[in-house]
């Protein structure tokens, strides 16, 4: 079985800068990230060691409409979104990528990738990864996309310790929050899939949990993040996403 690590969690917002200005008052380290030109999107965000929280936003609508033809890809669904804020779906580390779209499309995944995409840094440096979509048709919660990057990892957290990207303050990203509408069933069909151990209705992928809850009240995906941090334990919501620090 393959070795995946939760690499990020998107939350779509309209304004990634306000975002960062939120969490900030909240007393979490966020940086810009940079522009997307083939997406037609910006972000910042906010870093657990080599787990990070996503806060993107579309500058160039005409750019993001062409992007979103590209089915279970990440513009698509802010598409089906309808563009709504909030939690959308999350990457899975990977250094097999190629392997890891075999593995999908012999368990009845239709893929799409990889392929290599870039940012922009406010620096002008350029930042090279491999993204795979994957899904099926009848699924209702969206499945994890999948994220290779051009350097190690132990080459990118030197990166961000060394630029300031990266602050221990910030704490460790622990739980990702899914609305399903069976949770034992969802976690161990994902675990099929993604191997990890499952624990209640907890799905554990080298040291983050997917915990599934069954919540009539949410749309199915994910909807929040538990953090262990230095900060006293609170809780609260940005942009239709929710957020537990321990």
């Amino acid at each position: 079985m393959y070795n995946f690590f939760v690499d990020h969690i998107v939350h779509y917002v309209k304004n990634p800068k306000e975002a960062k200005q939120f969490m900030e008052h909240q007393n979490f380290h966020v940086v810009e990230g940079g522009h997307h030109k083939q997406w037609g999107t910006y972000n910042t965000l906010c870093y657990f060691g080599l787990t990070y929280l996503e806060f993107i936003g579309v500058y160039d609508k005409e750019i993001a409409a062409q992007a979103a033809n590209v089915p279970y890809s990440l513009i698509a669904h802010f598409a089906n979104n309808r563009y709504a804020e909030g939690h959308i779906t999350m990457a899975l580390r990977t250094t097999q990528i190629d392997d890891v779209k075999t593995h999908l499309e012999n368990n009845g995944f239709e893929t799409y990738g990889p392929n290599e995409y870039t940012r922009h840094r406010p620096d002008g440096s350029v930042l090279k990864w491999k993204l795979l979509y994957a899904g099926k048709p009848d699924d209702k919660v969206r499945f994890p996309f999948f994220i290779q990057w051009n350097e190690p990892d132990d080459v990118r957290l030197k990166t961000l310790k060394d630029t300031g990207g990266f602050s221990n303050d910030n704490g460790e990203l622990t739980k990702v929050f899914y609305a399903v509408e069976h949770a034992y069933e969802t976690a161990i069909t994902w675990q099929q899939i993604l191997g990890g151990t499952v624990r209640d209705t907890a799905l554990h992928l080298n040291g983050v949990a997917i915990e599934f809850k069954e919540r009539e009240e949410c749309s199915p995906g994910p909807i929040g993040v538990e953090i262990e941090s230095l900060q006293s334990p609170k809780q609260f919501t940005m942009n239709f996403g929710f957020y537990r620090t321990t």
